[in-house]
């Protein structure tokens, strides 16, 4: 049923489904149960001006954006929204074309590939600049993905590439930073959000993501005094002990060090320091606890071209 007199006039729009839609997910009754609702829609319109209308009520949709029962999934819509949760969502989005990409909470994504797959609608005509913003927490599953492959590869509002080539900035920011929050209400609401997890929360709290919590050396690492950044400047001679650690993986990763032990006081590393100079990790590109299956054939043979590189 639909009332309207004019085209600037307001209008009202009511649909009557027995227990369809909306009515047996968002509508309670006076007893608190939700379902065995005769409406599905009730809408009414105010227009504002030639081009713009108020629209309020009952909407299951309009124009392509959907009213959802807030259930803590990721839901996009309206081509501007994904829904992570649905593995078919991106044939939807296959072959239309975005400058701007926005991924919120990045960490708790339990897989990246959805928003992969979404990176390559980013394109334009030569000229339209293509943008993909990231937001992310310490923490969540894709912690140390994150970490590995931005927050610890350059120094924050440095530009560098990724590992997919592209140009990346590490931005970050704390609590403090927002002038508009009650930073005292929130830190008391961070402390029960994070329970008796100390790491978690001095990483929210600080912004840090030299966290890895159960390992055993979690409360030791920080990068402004153990991570080298820059070349390494100081001639190897043979006094420095060079040596390779492994740990084997094959549906797990592998990891290797490429390790250097100081002979003496030389750059500001106490005799016996250990360096770790580079290393391998045969990793899936998505899942840091995933292996590539490699033969150790196959890691020997890598190792060997890496032996020897500056």
């Amino acid at each position: 049923m639909a009332v309207m007199m004019g085209p600037m006039a307001p209008s009202a729009e009511i649909t009557l489904m027995p227990n369809r839609g909306n009515g047996i997910t968002l509508l309670q009754n006076s007893h608190g149960q939700i379902g065995n609702n005769i409406l599905n829609t009730a809408i009414v319109t105010v227009p504002i001006s030639a081009t713009t209308s108020f629209v309020t009520g009952l909407i299951p949709s309009f124009g392509g954006y959907e009213v959802q029962q807030s259930n803590m999934m990721t839901t996009l819509t309206h081509n501007l929204l994904y829904d992570f949760s649905d593995p078919g969502s991106y044939t939807k989005y296959q072959g239309r074309s975005y400058t701007l990409l926005v991924c919120d909470e990045m960490g708790l994504h339990k897989d990246l590939k959805p928003l992969q797959l979404l990176r390559s609608n980013l394109r334009a005509v030569e000229g339209i600049p293509l943008r993909e913003i990231c937001t992310a927490n310490p923490g969540g599953p894709q912690h140390g993905y994150i970490h590995h492959n931005f927050i610890a590869r350059q120094l924050p509002w440095h530009p560098f590439l990724g590992i997919d080539g592209q140009q990346w900035v590490v931005c970050p920011s704390v609590l403090t930073d927002n002038p508009h929050l009650d930073h005292d209400d929130y830190v008391k609401r961070l402390k029960a959000a994070c329970g008796n997890d100390e790491d978690l929360l001095r990483a929210w709290l600080n912004g840090d993501w030299n966290i890895n919590r159960g390992a055993f050396f979690a409360g030791s690492i920080d990068e402004t005094k153990q991570m080298l950044r820059e070349t390494w400047p100081y001639p190897v001679t043979k006094e420095w002990r060079s040596y390779i650690a492994m740990d084997w993986g094959s549906s797990a990763p592998s990891v290797v060090y490429f390790c250097l032990k100081a002979p003496g006081d030389i750059g500001g590393f106490p005799r016996n320091s250990l360096i770790l100079v580079d290393e391998i990790a045969t990793h899936q590109p998505n899942d840091l606890t995933a292996g590539l299956n490699w033969p150790p054939s196959k890691l020997i043979e890598y190792i060997k071209e890496n032996v020897g590189k500056d």
